[in-house]
């Protein structure tokens, strides 16, 4: 079960970092007003725009919370921190294929 919530939590955490938006939503808000302030930009600012970085955190936490923090389960949340570009992709693939079934039964049904 802490191997599926796991693969889950890297996924949502690849979601909200890579494929949302969500971090250049925060990063420029808070990039302007830290140059406003104190003269620096946010151009990086990890772990919190890296889905690997992210996702290996919040699984450690996870662990953490679950009380499951055990050597193989540490090994499995380095392992799924190693996937999120697989993961994004994936995810990105299985976006584009839903919007190609569904612009393929549009077609179907404009013909009819």
């Amino acid at each position: 079960m802490i191997i599926c919530e796991i693969l889950l939590l890297a996924a949502i955490v690849v979601f909200v970092v890579d494929l949302s938006g969500f971090t250049d939503s925060w990063r420029r808000p808070l990039s302007d007003w830290l140059r406003r302030k104190t003269g620096y930009t946010i151009k990086h600012f990890p772990p919190f725009d890296c889905s690997l970085c992210l996702s290996f955190w919040a699984g450690l936490i996870w662990l953490a919370v679950r009380s499951a923090f055990t050597l193989p389960n540490v090994a499995f949340v380095c392992f799924a921190a190693y996937l999120t570009i697989p993961i994004g992709t994936t995810l990105t693939a299985l976006r584009e294929l839903m919007l190609a079934v569904l612009n393929w039964i549009i077609t179907k049904i404009e013909k009819i």
